[in-house]
Protein backbone atom coordinates (compact mmCIF):
# COMPACT_ATOMS: atom_id res chain seq x y z
CA UNK A 1 0.00 0.00 0.00
CA UNK A 2 1.36 3.70 -0.89
CA UNK A 3 0.96 6.23 1.55
CA UNK A 4 1.10 10.39 0.44
CA UNK A 5 2.15 11.49 3.56
CA UNK A 6 5.89 10.75 4.19
CA UNK A 7 5.56 10.37 7.82
CA UNK A 8 2.97 7.67 7.75
CA UNK A 9 5.14 5.63 5.04
CA UNK A 10 8.19 5.70 7.39
CA UNK A 11 6.30 4.69 10.17
CA UNK A 12 4.80 1.55 8.15
CA UNK A 13 8.25 0.32 7.45
CA UNK A 14 9.43 1.03 11.06
CA UNK A 15 6.27 -1.78 11.89
CA UNK A 16 7.41 -4.52 8.94
CA UNK A 17 11.30 -3.40 9.45
CA UNK A 18 11.42 -5.89 11.95
CA UNK A 19 10.04 -8.75 9.88
CA UNK A 20 12.23 -8.57 7.72
CA UNK A 21 15.18 -9.26 9.68
CA UNK A 22 13.59 -11.79 11.57
CA UNK A 23 13.28 -13.79 8.61
CA UNK A 24 16.40 -13.19 7.40
CA UNK A 25 17.72 -14.59 11.49
CA UNK A 26 15.28 -17.47 11.16
CA UNK A 27 16.98 -17.99 7.02
CA UNK A 28 20.96 -17.34 8.69
CA UNK A 29 20.04 -20.16 11.81
CA UNK A 30 18.92 -22.83 9.74
CA UNK A 31 21.97 -22.64 7.02
CA UNK A 32 24.68 -22.00 9.66
CA UNK A 33 25.43 -24.71 12.66
CA UNK A 34 28.24 -22.62 14.26
CA UNK A 35 26.45 -20.27 15.98
CA UNK A 36 25.59 -22.05 19.52
CA UNK A 37 29.83 -22.39 19.63
CA UNK A 38 31.06 -19.47 21.93
CA UNK A 39 34.64 -19.90 21.39
CA UNK A 40 34.39 -18.40 17.86
CA UNK A 41 32.84 -15.18 17.14
CA UNK A 42 29.70 -14.49 15.67
CA UNK A 43 29.76 -15.24 11.51
CA UNK A 44 30.07 -12.15 10.02
CA UNK A 45 26.76 -12.29 8.37
CA UNK A 46 24.89 -13.52 11.53
CA UNK A 47 26.31 -10.77 13.56
CA UNK A 48 25.18 -7.60 10.76
CA UNK A 49 21.58 -9.60 10.86
CA UNK A 50 21.61 -9.27 14.53
CA UNK A 51 22.27 -6.10 14.98
CA UNK A 52 20.14 -4.51 12.11
CA UNK A 53 17.65 -6.70 14.01
CA UNK A 54 18.65 -4.44 17.03
CA UNK A 55 18.01 -1.50 15.55
CA UNK A 56 14.47 -2.18 14.02
CA UNK A 57 13.32 -3.39 17.19
CA UNK A 58 14.72 -0.01 18.62
CA UNK A 59 12.69 1.92 16.43
CA UNK A 60 10.06 -0.20 16.59
CA UNK A 61 9.54 0.77 20.03
CA UNK A 62 9.56 4.50 18.98
CA UNK A 63 7.46 3.67 16.43
CA UNK A 64 4.53 2.60 19.06
CA UNK A 65 5.47 5.51 21.24
CA UNK A 66 5.14 8.03 18.47
CA UNK A 67 1.55 6.45 18.05
CA UNK A 68 0.49 6.50 21.11
CA UNK A 69 1.56 10.42 21.84
CA UNK A 70 0.71 11.55 18.23
CA UNK A 71 -1.42 9.59 16.42
CA UNK A 72 -4.03 9.12 19.10
CA UNK A 73 -4.20 12.70 19.43
CA UNK A 74 -4.87 13.20 15.92
CA UNK A 75 -7.54 10.80 15.98
CA UNK A 76 -9.23 12.24 18.85
CA UNK A 77 -8.92 15.63 17.75
CA UNK A 78 -10.72 14.73 14.42
CA UNK A 79 -13.40 12.38 16.20
CA UNK A 80 -11.63 9.03 14.86
CA UNK A 81 -10.53 7.67 18.38
CA UNK A 82 -12.23 4.66 18.14
CA UNK A 83 -10.00 3.43 14.84
CA UNK A 84 -7.15 3.32 17.31
CA UNK A 85 -7.70 2.88 20.78
CA UNK A 86 -8.98 -0.97 19.67
CA UNK A 87 -5.41 -1.35 18.55
CA UNK A 88 -3.65 -0.45 22.08
CA UNK A 89 -3.43 -3.52 23.91
CA UNK A 90 -1.86 -5.13 21.03
CA UNK A 91 0.22 -2.14 20.87
CA UNK A 92 1.39 -2.70 24.55
CA UNK A 93 1.98 -6.59 23.76
CA UNK A 94 3.97 -6.10 21.12
CA UNK A 95 6.14 -3.30 23.12
CA UNK A 96 6.72 -6.00 25.89
CA UNK A 97 7.95 -8.70 24.03
CA UNK A 98 10.28 -6.48 21.47
CA UNK A 99 11.58 -5.72 25.12
CA UNK A 100 12.14 -9.53 26.10
CA UNK A 101 13.57 -9.95 22.30
CA UNK A 102 16.00 -7.06 23.00
CA UNK A 103 16.72 -8.42 26.53
CA UNK A 104 17.78 -12.11 24.81
CA UNK A 105 20.05 -10.37 21.83
CA UNK A 106 22.14 -8.66 24.48
CA UNK A 107 22.67 -12.03 26.24
CA UNK A 108 23.88 -13.62 23.43
CA UNK A 109 26.24 -10.99 22.03
CA UNK A 110 27.37 -11.08 25.98
CA UNK A 111 28.10 -14.58 25.36
CA UNK A 112 30.17 -14.51 22.58
CA UNK A 113 31.82 -11.33 23.21
CA UNK A 114 33.11 -12.81 26.25
CA UNK A 115 35.60 -15.73 26.99
CA UNK A 116 33.39 -18.82 28.07
CA UNK A 117 33.65 -18.42 31.96
CA UNK A 118 32.51 -22.16 33.16
CA UNK A 119 31.62 -25.69 31.13
CA UNK A 120 28.05 -24.36 31.07
CA UNK A 121 28.47 -21.57 29.03
CA UNK A 122 27.68 -23.75 25.72
CA UNK A 123 24.60 -24.86 27.34
CA UNK A 124 23.62 -21.26 28.02
CA UNK A 125 24.38 -19.77 24.80
CA UNK A 126 22.20 -22.61 22.96
CA UNK A 127 19.21 -21.85 25.42
CA UNK A 128 19.24 -18.23 24.18
CA UNK A 129 19.20 -19.11 20.73
CA UNK A 130 16.36 -21.73 21.49
CA UNK A 131 14.74 -18.74 23.41
CA UNK A 132 15.51 -16.05 20.67
CA UNK A 133 13.75 -18.60 17.87
CA UNK A 134 10.71 -18.75 19.86
CA UNK A 135 9.96 -14.97 20.79
CA UNK A 136 10.97 -14.18 17.44
CA UNK A 137 8.07 -16.18 15.98
CA UNK A 138 5.87 -14.86 18.91
CA UNK A 139 6.78 -11.12 17.86
CA UNK A 140 6.51 -12.27 14.14
CA UNK A 141 2.97 -13.46 14.61
CA UNK A 142 1.73 -10.42 16.76
CA UNK A 143 2.96 -8.30 13.93
CA UNK A 144 1.76 -9.60 11.16
CA UNK A 145 -1.36 -8.60 12.30
CA UNK A 146 -1.02 -5.97 13.93
CA UNK A 147 0.24 -4.53 10.79
CA UNK A 148 -2.75 -5.80 8.65
CA UNK A 149 -4.84 -4.29 10.83
CA UNK A 150 -2.52 -0.78 10.47
CA UNK A 151 -2.74 -1.14 7.11
CA UNK A 152 -6.87 -1.65 6.98
CA UNK A 153 -7.73 0.41 9.26
CA UNK A 154 -5.53 3.54 11.33
CA UNK A 155 -2.96 4.30 8.61
CA UNK A 156 -5.21 4.75 5.63
CA UNK A 157 -6.86 7.29 8.38
CA UNK A 158 -4.17 8.84 9.27
CA UNK A 159 -2.83 9.39 5.87
CA UNK A 160 -5.88 11.00 4.73
CA UNK A 161 -6.24 13.38 7.73
CA UNK A 162 -2.44 14.37 7.59
CA UNK A 163 -2.26 14.48 3.52
CA UNK A 164 0.90 14.61 2.06
CA UNK A 165 4.16 16.72 3.83
CA UNK A 166 3.94 20.12 2.08
CA UNK A 167 7.37 21.81 1.05
CA UNK A 168 8.14 25.59 2.70
CA UNK A 169 6.82 27.07 -0.89
CA UNK A 170 3.15 25.67 -0.34
CA UNK A 171 0.77 28.44 -0.26
CA UNK A 172 -1.64 25.29 1.41
CA UNK A 173 -3.42 27.35 4.47
CA UNK A 174 -1.54 27.04 7.29
CA UNK A 175 -3.78 25.59 9.69
CA UNK A 176 -4.08 22.00 7.74
CA UNK A 177 0.39 22.08 7.59
CA UNK A 178 0.60 22.60 11.02
CA UNK A 179 -0.64 19.57 12.31
CA UNK A 180 1.30 17.53 9.67
CA UNK A 181 4.31 19.30 9.92
CA UNK A 182 4.47 18.55 13.73
CA UNK A 183 3.74 15.05 13.58
CA UNK A 184 6.41 14.82 11.23
CA UNK A 185 8.84 16.76 13.40
CA UNK A 186 8.56 14.65 15.94
CA UNK A 187 10.21 11.63 14.13
CA UNK A 188 13.82 11.29 15.35
CA UNK A 189 16.07 11.94 12.33
CA UNK A 190 17.25 8.67 10.68
CA UNK A 191 14.12 6.78 12.33
CA UNK A 192 13.91 4.40 9.15
CA UNK A 193 16.87 4.32 7.89
CA UNK A 194 16.95 0.72 7.60
CA UNK A 195 19.96 -1.55 5.99
CA UNK A 196 16.94 -3.64 5.17
CA UNK A 197 14.65 -2.01 2.87
CA UNK A 198 15.42 -4.06 0.00
CA UNK A 199 14.66 -7.22 1.90
CA UNK A 200 11.26 -5.97 3.15
CA UNK A 201 10.72 -4.67 -0.11
CA UNK A 202 10.81 -8.18 -1.14
CA UNK A 203 9.21 -9.36 1.50
CA UNK A 204 5.85 -6.95 1.30
CA UNK A 205 5.38 -7.67 -2.32
CA UNK A 206 5.30 -11.71 -1.38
Amino acid sequence: MRYNNRTIRDHHQTLFAPLAWLERLEEQQHNGADQYHPENRLPTLLNATLIGLKTALLQLQQGLIFEQQHLSELFKNSGKASSFDSLKPQGQRISAQTQQLLAVLARIHSLVNNAPSDRDQPVYLEDCWDEMSARGAELSDQLIHYLHLAETQYLPLADYLLGPVLSPASTTAPSSRTVSQRITASVPMGMLALASRPLAAQYHSS
